[in-house]
């Protein structure tokens, strides 16, 4: 395979600069490039303001999340149980606030230095995505391009159902349909994960929605 593949482009702030779960359903297929590793993002989350209870900015900007009301295309990442670095694509309309967690990879070039980095090509995970892209705190704020480029390419079927992991939030956002995963790949309740699944959690992904997925709000 030839990276960039033709007809790839890379995102633009007029791609960030839109409803945040609109944004993540279309990162799904899309490409990260950092240095020699390219991964095809297969499983992603959104997260919204601080409407959103199960948002980091549910409380409003602290010195913390403050990058998610700024402006659109710059990154986010976090360390969560001071072990995982979290990538997180900030995505939102003018004025507003929201990010994508990346959740899940799968690689097409750079296999050895993934296997340096992980020790397998497993990146069903958001913690594993971001060893395999060697990602730091130090790039929160930073502009998606450098040191992370994200090419985007024809939108894939998806399927969308319920994050996983809120269980702190108010039972209408625990709701939200806000999980999106390439329909291609399996959801796997396995022990050991292949490098082409996306994560498990306690939830399923369920429905599937063609090309640009338009989410809607899950039943009751």
């Amino acid at each position: 395979m030839t990276l960039p593949c033709p007809g790839w482009r890379p995102a633009g702030l007029a791609f960030f600069s839109r409803p945040t779960p609109l944004v993540a359903a279309e990162l799904i297929g899309a490409v990260f490039q950092q240095d020699q590793v390219w991964l095809q993002l297969t499983e992603v989350e959104a997260y919204g303001g601080p409407e959103d209870s199960a948002s980091h900015a549910r409380f409003g900007p602290t010195t913390r999340n403050q990058v998610m009301f700024g402006e659109p295309g710059r990154l986010y990442v976090y360390l969560c149980y001071g072990i995982h670095q979290m990538v997180n694509l900030i995505a939102h309309p003018p004025g507003a606030a929201g990010g994508v967690l990346v959740r899940s990879a799968r690689v097409l070039a750079g296999e050895d230095v993934v296997r340096t980095r992980r020790g397998n090509l497993d990146l069903a995970g958001p913690g594993k995505v971001g060893a395999a892209l060697g990602a730091h705190g130090a790039w929160t704020g930073q502009s998606v391009g450098s040191p992370l480029q994200l090419w985007l390419a024809d939108a894939l079927p998806v399927r969308f159902g319920p994050r996983v992991g809120i269980n702190f939030a108010s039972p209408e956002d625990i709701e939200r349909p806000w999980r999106f995963a390439a329909a291609e790949f399996k959801v796997s309740a396995e022990k050991t994960l292949g490098p082409r699944s996306v994560s498990r959690g306690t939830g399923p992904v369920k429905r599937v929605v063609d090309g640009a997925a338009r989410p809607r709000r899950a039943r009751r």
